[in-house]
Protein backbone atom coordinates (compact mmCIF):
# COMPACT_ATOMS: atom_id res chain seq x y z
CA UNK A 1 0.00 0.00 0.00
CA UNK A 2 1.03 3.23 -1.42
CA UNK A 3 0.32 6.72 0.55
CA UNK A 4 1.01 10.39 -1.09
CA UNK A 5 2.36 13.02 0.85
CA UNK A 6 -0.31 14.99 2.45
CA UNK A 7 -2.18 17.80 0.95
CA UNK A 8 -3.26 20.25 3.22
CA UNK A 9 -6.67 21.17 2.18
CA UNK A 10 -10.26 22.36 3.53
CA UNK A 11 -13.19 20.40 3.49
CA UNK A 12 -16.61 21.67 4.53
CA UNK A 13 -14.82 24.15 6.51
CA UNK A 14 -12.30 22.12 8.21
CA UNK A 15 -8.64 22.12 7.57
CA UNK A 16 -7.88 18.16 6.65
CA UNK A 17 -4.83 16.47 5.58
CA UNK A 18 -5.67 14.55 2.12
CA UNK A 19 -3.40 11.50 0.74
CA UNK A 20 -4.20 9.80 -2.42
CA UNK A 21 -3.71 5.78 -1.08
CA UNK A 22 -2.76 3.37 -3.85
CA UNK A 23 -2.49 -0.23 -3.35
CA UNK A 24 -3.48 -3.40 -5.88
CA UNK A 25 -4.87 -1.08 -9.07
CA UNK A 26 -7.07 0.66 -6.38
CA UNK A 27 -6.93 4.54 -5.74
CA UNK A 28 -8.72 6.50 -3.30
CA UNK A 29 -8.27 9.19 -0.86
CA UNK A 30 -7.93 8.90 2.49
CA UNK A 31 -9.24 12.33 4.58
CA UNK A 32 -8.07 13.58 8.17
CA UNK A 33 -9.73 15.78 9.93
CA UNK A 34 -8.11 17.72 12.93
CA UNK A 35 -10.90 16.65 14.97
CA UNK A 36 -12.77 13.38 14.13
CA UNK A 37 -12.69 10.40 12.36
CA UNK A 38 -10.52 9.24 9.35
CA UNK A 39 -12.93 9.13 6.12
CA UNK A 40 -12.25 7.32 2.88
CA UNK A 41 -13.06 9.39 -0.22
CA UNK A 42 -13.33 7.46 -3.99
CA UNK A 43 -14.30 8.08 -7.44
CA UNK A 44 -16.16 6.86 -10.37
CA UNK A 45 -13.57 7.66 -12.69
CA UNK A 46 -10.44 5.23 -12.42
CA UNK A 47 -7.48 7.81 -11.12
CA UNK A 48 -5.18 4.73 -10.36
CA UNK A 49 -2.84 6.09 -12.93
CA UNK A 50 -2.82 9.89 -12.45
CA UNK A 51 -0.40 11.79 -11.14
CA UNK A 52 -0.83 12.57 -7.35
CA UNK A 53 -2.11 15.81 -7.38
CA UNK A 54 -3.89 15.31 -10.15
CA UNK A 55 -5.88 12.43 -8.26
CA UNK A 56 -5.92 14.67 -5.38
CA UNK A 57 -7.77 16.90 -6.90
CA UNK A 58 -10.44 14.73 -8.37
CA UNK A 59 -10.92 13.07 -4.94
CA UNK A 60 -10.91 16.42 -3.24
CA UNK A 61 -13.95 17.65 -5.32
CA UNK A 62 -15.71 14.37 -4.79
CA UNK A 63 -15.16 15.02 -0.66
CA UNK A 64 -16.39 18.28 -0.87
CA UNK A 65 -19.43 17.44 -2.31
CA UNK A 66 -19.70 15.02 0.25
CA UNK A 67 -19.17 11.83 -1.01
CA UNK A 68 -17.03 10.60 2.29
CA UNK A 69 -17.35 7.10 4.18
CA UNK A 70 -15.91 6.17 7.41
CA UNK A 71 -12.39 5.11 6.76
CA UNK A 72 -12.30 1.25 6.03
CA UNK A 73 -9.23 -0.56 7.18
CA UNK A 74 -6.20 0.34 9.62
CA UNK A 75 -5.96 3.70 10.66
CA UNK A 76 -3.48 5.76 9.96
CA UNK A 77 -3.45 8.32 12.54
CA UNK A 78 -2.17 6.83 15.72
CA UNK A 79 -0.60 8.09 19.15
CA UNK A 80 2.66 7.66 17.20
CA UNK A 81 1.84 9.17 13.92
CA UNK A 82 5.30 10.86 12.42
CA UNK A 83 3.14 13.15 10.04
CA UNK A 84 1.45 14.92 13.15
CA UNK A 85 3.66 17.24 14.77
CA UNK A 86 3.78 18.58 18.52
CA UNK A 87 2.81 22.17 18.64
CA UNK A 88 6.25 22.86 20.47
CA UNK A 89 8.55 20.86 17.30
CA UNK A 90 8.61 22.09 13.80
CA UNK A 91 10.61 20.93 10.84
CA UNK A 92 13.11 21.98 8.62
CA UNK A 93 13.03 19.77 5.45
CA UNK A 94 14.49 20.66 0.85
CA UNK A 95 11.10 19.65 -1.32
CA UNK A 96 13.17 18.79 -4.41
CA UNK A 97 11.74 20.77 -7.44
CA UNK A 98 8.73 18.96 -9.18
CA UNK A 99 7.88 17.13 -5.56
CA UNK A 100 4.32 17.50 -4.14
CA UNK A 101 5.32 19.21 -1.54
CA UNK A 102 7.43 21.52 -3.69
CA UNK A 103 4.22 21.76 -6.36
CA UNK A 104 2.08 23.28 -2.42
CA UNK A 105 4.05 25.47 -2.08
CA UNK A 106 4.22 27.08 -6.17
CA UNK A 107 7.86 26.25 -6.14
CA UNK A 108 8.12 23.36 -8.43
CA UNK A 109 10.22 24.65 -10.98
CA UNK A 110 13.58 25.23 -8.27
CA UNK A 111 12.27 23.12 -5.38
CA UNK A 112 12.94 25.21 -2.07
CA UNK A 113 13.69 24.46 2.01
CA UNK A 114 10.26 23.92 4.06
CA UNK A 115 9.54 24.83 7.63
CA UNK A 116 6.69 22.88 9.19
CA UNK A 117 5.10 23.07 12.06
CA UNK A 118 1.61 21.86 13.43
CA UNK A 119 -0.38 25.04 12.14
CA UNK A 120 1.72 26.06 8.84
CA UNK A 121 4.29 25.27 6.34
CA UNK A 122 6.44 27.84 4.92
CA UNK A 123 8.73 28.31 1.91
CA UNK A 124 11.95 29.69 1.93
CA UNK A 125 14.96 30.03 -0.85
CA UNK A 126 17.82 29.65 1.71
CA UNK A 127 18.51 26.53 4.68
CA UNK A 128 19.24 30.10 6.76
CA UNK A 129 15.81 31.85 5.62
CA UNK A 130 14.00 28.91 6.96
CA UNK A 131 16.24 28.10 10.22
CA UNK A 132 15.53 32.04 11.35
CA UNK A 133 11.60 31.50 10.61
CA UNK A 134 11.80 28.23 12.77
CA UNK A 135 13.90 30.25 15.51
CA UNK A 136 11.18 33.08 15.27
CA UNK A 137 8.33 30.03 16.32
CA UNK A 138 10.10 29.42 19.15
CA UNK A 139 9.97 25.78 19.00
CA UNK A 140 12.33 22.88 19.18
CA UNK A 141 13.33 20.72 16.01
CA UNK A 142 11.57 17.01 15.44
CA UNK A 143 13.62 14.23 15.11
CA UNK A 144 14.23 14.57 11.32
CA UNK A 145 14.08 18.27 10.93
CA UNK A 146 17.30 19.39 9.28
CA UNK A 147 18.77 21.44 11.99
CA UNK A 148 18.11 18.56 14.74
CA UNK A 149 21.79 17.92 16.44
CA UNK A 150 21.86 14.14 15.62
CA UNK A 151 20.99 15.51 11.56
CA UNK A 152 24.00 18.22 11.54
CA UNK A 153 26.66 15.79 10.23
CA UNK A 154 24.45 15.64 7.13
CA UNK A 155 24.27 19.12 6.04
CA UNK A 156 26.04 20.24 3.09
CA UNK A 157 28.91 22.88 3.07
CA UNK A 158 26.06 24.73 0.52
CA UNK A 159 23.15 24.77 3.10
CA UNK A 160 25.71 26.36 5.65
CA UNK A 161 27.06 29.15 3.96
CA UNK A 162 24.96 32.40 3.90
Amino acid sequence: MFASTPYRVTVKGQPVELYVMRNDGECWGRILPTVGPELDVSSRVDVYDWSDEDAASMLLRRAQRGHTEPAAGWPMRTESAEHVLPSVQHKIGYAYPSSPIACSLKRAAAGCYYVETSVELTAHDTYWQALETAAAHGTAPHRWSMDHPANAQFLKPEDCSR
